[in-house]
């Protein structure tokens, strides 16, 4: 039998490639998706634990009901216990680790970020735990620096250049004395190094630290001396593992970009999806095209167990080569989607871009997927009679589309359900269940809109056929007529297509009600003629303030609104930190305008907080007990309104009196200055040429702070939602390959159809066609195939981005926005790409001659 299935692959070797490479496709997508994902969350975990080397950490108890997994849920400790650590037996060497934020300005004077990341400064010691010279030397005084050889290396300094790093609103000019690294990439994120005693004063001035790291004696047992150390410090700290504090960070990493996980989830079915659907229909049409020769084997006395079995191993030997090619194709694809990423400032380990389960995990889906859906068409093999070798060609299969619609309905309707519940609970709260729901109910409307494709591809296909009405074109004619003559093949083929014009439509309109919320909620909420961003968040803006209210146009400036961390606790709900905005009842009106859809503004002068919507969709609402604290103090009050802020990323507001008598001084900060313009003559609106004018003046003023941009409220608008498209290019680029993929599918369904309807084409040449015409006619069945298939992609993608949007609408999609040149250009090009593809299947019909290939038969 594998001698068989063996000499019947080599012998037909372009029908099976057709078949090798559906399957190559289909694992290349599920690997580059899964790669990516391993990517961006092994970048962003490398962020905040490769620094972690110690054997042992020193950490504050959790906040009263926090969560494990709130990595600034965990008190402060004190950096005196640093020298009660280091006398336990057993430790080598106790490092408190005092740390700050800043902006590290490279070589042309540009602040080295990856999007609006700061650079984490940090005291260093001349003993481990902590980072490893490679070159150079400790910095020693407040005017050196010693930077993270990957964050030198993006900054384009060096061992004796000056360095300019700034904090607390002051630019410090710092000479580089040497580079450091550790066993680990950075990922996202850039380090500097400066004296302990220093960064102590500067970061730490309260001797309060997050952690303290313990270097254990070669000798020494780390979890004996994790016990005798619990034990010197009592309940003053936390003892634990190095391991474990990484493991912790990990995981809490991995739920706060939970997002992303669904989102690959969310792809990972819709790849499985399309590639079911494209390697069905390869092996269906690849039995179909072989129904005289498997006629044959059963007229030569092989049962119909044995047809079913050939088919199924040759499943097996193709799903194994095709998967095995797509995942080197999709690590190939991760391997460029990392050197782009690299380019762009995000470190990675060296090797292969995936892990060893993970490629494991593509293969075997791979293999799965295509023994599973060639399982039909084994049992169509099955059934094909002894008979058959005396016919022609495969008799035409009956459409049975009653079941196929029934199935296709109660799918839409399972779609339908499913939404609804998901809309319904999207009211009270957002969370993963509801996002589960809604992957459902995507899921099962695409499967509906797959079986229900033959009903609809008629209408469409008979509104494209007015169109070749008016003019003379014969290929086109019979192309829609081949279209229509075999409805199931026609539905299998532009499958692909619609999925992947589906997503591709979906995601669009997601990525653009993302942006036009962000600019029309920025533009609306601005009531000053300009307003000055920070780049890094500041302690003191004292400076910039003084320089901005003696530039001549400027009536006035203020930086009144606050932020800073704090801890939350609503009821029996667990304790979180969250960032908190202090703005006056006045400010809330007058400077920034917030829109309140529950409470009122006035609320906030009465001592009460108004919640972002996000934290209200959790559940908490207007007359709700809370309870905000942090290292300074608690305050209890009660939630007077629910507001939403395009440009305000906090998620309780209250008045600036009652935030620092909770937060830390050191954590209070201002990122926005707001400026008013003198009013033009008689009153009036200050005119765009003054407005400008005035502004560069502005920005003159501060450019030798570095940091702070002057910007109008559209250009700020424009900035705020930059960096959103930035978070969602990659995303982007999974949806593109999507519709290669599918493009390439429906060039495999139409070469695999060729091979097919060889007999076709001969008696079409018999009768007269020309050659030209017959290639012409298989490039307008893929014009036509791709047209249908992105028009009815487009629909369902519409359809899904809608929904997307609205259970969204409170966290930051408050508009809804079509990008209608982006998809009209996305269906454009599919129809353009799959006609270029269809250029291999044309010229299959070029090759035989008409009356020869008729009568060799």
């Amino acid at each position: 039998m594998w001698k068989l299935i063996i000499r019947e692959i080599t012998t037909r070797k372009s029908r099976f490639f057709a078949a090798i490479l559906a399957v190559t496709l289909g694992v290349a997508f599920l690997t580059l998706t899964l790669g990516v994902r391993n990517l961006l969350l092994n970048a962003v975990t490398a962020s905040t634990t490769s620094s972690l080397t110690g054997d042992l950490y020193a950490v504050g108890a959790l906040a009263k009901n926090a969560s494990t997994f709130d990595i600034n849920a965990r008190n402060p400790i004190d950096s005196n216990l640093a020298p009660v650590i280091e006398a336990v037996d057993g430790v080598s060497h106790a490092a408190p680790v005092y740390e700050g934020e800043a902006v590290l300005l490279d070589s042309r004077k540009q602040p080295v970020t990856l999007g609006l990341s700061p650079t984490t400064v940090r005291g260093s010691f001349p003993y481990p735990p902590g980072p490893t010279l490679a070159e150079g030397r400790l910095p020693t005084g407040a005017a050196e620096v010693m930077l993270e050889t990957t964050t030198a290396r993006r900054a384009g300094l060096k061992v004796g250049d000056k360095a300019t790093l700034i904090w607390g609103g002051t630019a410090h000019e710092m000479q580089v004395v040497g580079t450091a690294g550790f066993e680990g990439p950075l990922g996202t994120a850039t380090m500097a190094f400066v004296d302990a005693e220093n960064a102590k004063t500067w970061f730490s001035a309260e001797s309060r630290v997050k952690t303290i790291g313990i270097k254990v004696g070669a000798a020494s047992d780390p979890k004996t001396v994790k016990d005798r150390v619990q034990d010197a410090v009592g309940p003053d700290a936390t003892i634990l593992l190095g391991e474990t504090l990484r493991v912790e960070h990990a995981r809490a990493v991995e739920k706060a970009v939970g997002f992303v996980n669904s989102l690959v989830q969310w792809f990972v079915a819709l790849s499985l999806l399309a590639g079911g659907f494209l390697i069905a229909n390869t092996f269906g049409i690849l039995v179909t095209a072989r129904y005289r020769s498997l006629g044959l084997l059963r007229a030569v006395g092989y049962s119909p167990r044995a047809l079913r079995w050939l088919v199924l191993g040759q499943a097996v030997i193709i799903g194994t080569i095709g998967a095995a090619l797509g995942v080197l194709i999709g690590i190939g694809a991760t391997a460029a989607a990392r050197l782009v990423l690299a380019t762009q400032g995000w470190g990675f380990s060296t090797g292969l871009p995936l892990d060893v389960p993970t490629i494991a995990l593509a293969f075997g889906i791979g293999l799965l997927i295509t023994l599973f859906a060639a399982v039909f068409p084994a049992w169509r093999a099955g059934k094909i009679p002894p008979l058959s070798v005396l016919e022609l060609a495969a008799p035409a299969a009956a459409e049975r589309t009653r079941p196929r619609t029934i199935a296709g309905v109660l799918a839409l309707l399972g779609a339908l359900g499913t939404g609804w519940f998901g809309l319904t609970v999207s009211q009270q709260r957002i969370d993963w269940t509801v996002v589960a729901v809604l992957i459902a109910s995507g899921i099962l409307f695409l499967l509906g809109l797959m079986l229900l494709l033959v009903q609809l591809q008629r209408p469409v296909l008979a509104f494209f056929g007015l169109f070749t009405k008016g003019f003379n074109a014969l290929p086109a004619h019979l192309a829609l007529q081949n279209l229509r003559r075999y409805p199931r093949r026609t539905s299998f083929g532009a499958a692909a297509l619609v999925i992947g014009v589906a997503i591709a439509t979906a995601g669009g309109i997601l990525a653009d009600s993302a942006r036009a919320s962000l600019r029309t909620g920025t533009v609306s909420e601005v009531q000053t003629d300009l307003v000055v961003a920070a780049l890094q968040p500041s302690t003191n803006l004292e400076q910039a303030l003084g320089a901005i209210r003696e530039v001549s146009g400027v009536r006035g400036a203020s930086a009144d609104i606050i932020q800073a961390p704090v801890l939350v606790r609503q009821g029996e709900d667990p304790t979180h930190q969250v960032v908190a905005a202090g703005i006056s009842a006045g400010d809330a009106v007058d400077t920034l305008k917030l829109r309140v859809s529950q409470g009122e503004v006035q609320a906030l002068s009465r001592g009460e907080v108004i919640m972002n919507s996000r934290a209200a969709g959790s559940g908490w609402k207007v007359g709700d007990s809370i309870t905000v604290s942090g290292p300074v103090g608690i305050y209890s009050t009660r939630i007077g309104g629910v507001t939403e802020s395009s440009l305000l990323n906090a998620t309780v507001f209250l008045d600036p009196q009652y935030l620092r008598q909770t937060a830390a001084s050191e954590q209070v900060t201002r990122e926005f200055i707001f400026v008013r313009l003198d009013p033009g003559a008689d009153g009036k609106p200050v005119s765009g040429s003054t407005l400008r004018a005035v502004q560069d003046r502005i920005q003159k003023a501060l450019d030798p702070f570095f940091i702070f941009k002057a910007l109008t409220p559209s250009e700020l608008a424009s900035t705020v939602s930059q960096t959103t498209t930035q978070v969602l290019w990659l995303m982007y680029g999974l949806l593109g390959f999507s519709v290669v993929i599918a493009l390439l599918g429906v060039m495999n369904t139409l070469a695999l159809a060729v091979l097919e309807r060889r007999r076709t084409f001969a008696l079409l040449r018999i009768i007269g066609l020309k050659p030209r015409e017959g290639a012409a006619m298989v490039r307008w069945e893929a014009f036509f195939l791709a047209l249908l298939g992105a028009v009815i992609g487009w629909a369902g993608g519409l359809a899904l981005g809608a929904l997307w949007r609205f259970v969204l609408r409170g966290q930051g999609l408050a508009v809804f926005s079509v990008p209608w040149a982006g998809q009209l250009a996305l269906i454009g090009v599919a129809v353009i790409l799959a006609v270029v593809a269809a250029g291999w299947p044309a010229r299959q019909t070029l090759r035989s001659p008409a009356l020869m290939s008729e009568l060799a038969s």
